[in-house]
């Protein structure tokens, strides 16, 4: 790398880690208004309203996720890859999303090889990143939909689709929908598609992202069969 390559990498991270401190900051900062609020309240001698207590204990949760996302964002760690069936991991985590009520609309379809595939992968960092995934399809559909999951050998790799008829990703958002923070929700923090990619990338895997406004969202992830050969 030359100097001039140096110097514009460097300034590359300083200007993301400038950025990413200012959206912490903020989520922070907003969290940390809601707890002086409800303070000042009971201060004032208001201490038979549930809500009050309810909002300080949301906003101490809220900055306890951030922080806690962030770090795993920062530092995703070093996967402990054990083989186990992927098919079986997949049927896991998406039945127990499928049992939840707030998806009872939402119809689950798991196209998934008929065969046990086993391949090394981190049990933890991998559910999570899964259930990130699948529940940003599933927010896309509020008002009900198709969730697919399928899964299929391909050359070295084991193929991982997640496909939903949603309503979308504008043409010019799906390039910052990896980005730490970025999100169209109120309530999210944006940093679960941003902890997915790390993970699958540190499984030496790709993932991939292709949609169209009102008409859904298919990821597509590759993860390696065998392990890295030494």
């Amino acid at each position: 790398m030359s100097a001039e390559q140096d110097t514009a990498e460097r300034k590359r991270w300083e200007e993301e880690r400038e950025k990413i401190a200012s959206m912490i900051a903020h989520e922070v900062r907003n969290r940390l208004s809601a707890i002086v609020t409800g303070v000042d309240i009971l201060e004032m001698g208001i201490v038979n309203n549930p809500s009050v207590y309810r909002g300080i204990r949301e906003a101490v949760q809220k900055i306890q996720e951030v922080v806690t996302r962030f770090l795993i964002y920062a530092r995703p760690g070093i996967p402990e890859l054990i083989n186990g069936d992927i098919n079986l991991f997949l049927m896991e985590v998406t039945t127990n999303l499928e049992s939840e009520k707030r998806f009872s609309r939402v119809k689950f379809e798991k196209d998934l090889t008929g065969e046990s595939i086993k391949i090394p992968f981190d049990r933890d960092m991998m559910r999570q990143a899964m259930i990130d995934i699948v529940l940003n399809s599933l927010d896309a559909m509020p008002d009900g939909g198709i969730l697919k999951v399928r899964s299929a050998k391909k050359g070295a790799f084991i193929e991982v689709r997640v496909i939903d008829n949603g309503i979308g990703i504008p043409r010019d958002k799906l390039g910052q929908i990896f980005q730490p923070f970025y999100t169209t929700k109120k309530e999210n923090i944006g940093l679960g598609l941003s902890i997915a990619e790390n993970t699958v990338k540190v499984h030496r895997g790709k993932i991939e992202v292709k949609s169209e406004k009102q008409k859904g969202t298919r990821v597509c992830i590759l993860l390696p069969l065998d392990k890295k050969k030494e």
